[in-house]
């Protein structure tokens, strides 16, 4: 008996340790995984911190200004998490940064509001977060079912009258923009926003506005984007 468990009781304590190891390998690998933007990711800093990071970034090389940033975003106090959303925005929209000024959480698919400091004008935009993508722009029209709005009968008769007429980036967010989020009966989530448009250029006359959805599945898995409405800037019940 004595040489049964000197031989089996070894044994099984290294399968029960390799056992545990790999639980907390798998425990590990899901908490990796399932990292997400949060609200430590949120930075605001003052425009006087963001004119000296500017104005010393792009003296540089344009290929080296975001590695210049989130270098200075460390040195001024940004937070771990505020600089890998810089650098995560940046690698995955070639090189643009985009500093996260807040966070709301909402359900699978979040909503946060970003700064560009390297544009001059439309530099606000509204991001939905933590679906997948995992960072959607949606103040970017690139993210827009263009071939919905331009056969669209309201939109082609304001284009006929405005060749010119489109939406620009950061247009219908302004600091009080944000997107009307609902639970689908599948349970996932439709936000819905109101777009301007501008009749040739981002500051240029209001002509309009088109309303999007943007709809998730329970997941977080983008559906796609599809157009709720058109509306003329002399249409009853225009949202100015």
């Amino acid at each position: 008996m004595t040489n049964f468990l000197k031989v089996k009781l070894p044994a099984a304590v290294a399968i029960v340790a390799l056992a545990s190891y790999c639980v907390f390998l798998e425990v590990q690998a899901s908490q990796d995984s399932d990292e997400q933007i949060g609200p430590l990711a949120a930075w605001n800093p003052g425009d006087k911190d963001l004119q000296q990071i500017n104005d010393g970034c792009r003296s540089r090389d344009p290929a080296d200004y975001s590695q210049c940033f989130t270098d200075r975003m460390e040195e001024l106090g940004a937070s771990p998490e505020a600089i890998d959303f810089a650098e995560q925005y940046a690698k995955e929209h070639d090189g643009a940064i985009a500093v996260l000024t807040d966070f709301q959480p909402a359900d699978a698919v979040d909503v946060g509001y970003a700064y560009f400091p390297d544009r001059h004008e439309s530099t606000q935009s509204v991001l939905l977060l933590n679906g997948t993508p995992e960072i959607l722009n949606i103040g970017d029209p690139k993210e827009l079912p263009q071939e919905q709005l331009t056969s669209n009968a309201q939109f082609a008769a304001l284009r006929r009258a405005h060749p010119q007429v489109a939406i620009f980036p950061g247009n219908g967010v302004q600091p009080d923009a944000r997107p009307r989020m609902q639970k689908l009966a599948d349970g996932g989530q439709r936000f819905v926003m109101d777009y301007s448009f501008r009749d040739g250029c981002n500051s240029c006359a209001l002509l309009g506005q088109a309303t999007f959805a943007f709809d998730f599945d329970s997941a977080g898995q983008l559906r796609g984007a599809i157009l709720v409405k058109v509306k003329a800037e002399n249409t009853p019940g225009f949202n100015k």
